[in-house]
């Protein structure tokens, strides 16, 4: 798995092309920004996160369990996955573990109320980027996305759950 130039990560600033005499900016297209995926059975819990982080250069997607979060990174690229744990069919662990062999570069978050249950061996094997409890601060929350995403671009590795 090589390192990912800065020239590989989508930017803010749209493209700009030579257009007869003069240059036309280019809308950034959609599906260049960042994709994180959201994963929680409770919709109030995806319509919240989806309205905090509306504003940011990302582009959202929520799935309701493993199954449908499967389907979606199938469909399409997703440098970021965020899952809570307690969900009917799989747990947030056993999904982000699934992620991590299927998917390796898209980073991995969990979110959730109900940590006290996973082992450091689950834990481990998963490979997170970040634990972060429920209720989640807005700003933490924020800042571990951007973190993430921007770790994948620069290849760093820091900030990792131990």
């Amino acid at each position: 798995m090589g390192r990912r130039s800065r020239s590989d990560c989508p930017s803010e600033t749209p493209a700009l092309r030579s257009h007869g005499e003069g240059w036309t900016r280019l809308p950034m297209a959609e599906d260049a920004r960042p994709g994180v995926l959201f994963v929680d059975d409770d919709p109030r819990v995806l319509s919240a996160i989806v309205r905090s982080l509306r504003r940011e250069p990302f582009r959202l997607e929520t799935a309701s369990d493993a199954r449908e979060a499967i389907q979606r990174l199938q469909g399409g690229r997703f440098e970021l996955v965020v899952s809570d744990q307690r969900m009917p069919g799989s747990t947030g662990i056993e999904l982000l573990c699934q992620v991590r062999a299927r998917w390796p570069s898209t980073r991995r978050i969990l979110l959730s109320g109900w940590t006290s249950g996973i082992s450091r061996h689950e834990l481990e094997a998963a490979d997170l980027f970040r634990l972060l409890a429920k209720p989640w601060d807005e700003g933490e929350l924020r800042s571990a996305i951007r973190e993430a995403v921007g770790a994948g671009c620069s290849g760093a590795r820091d900030g990792r759950a131990s």
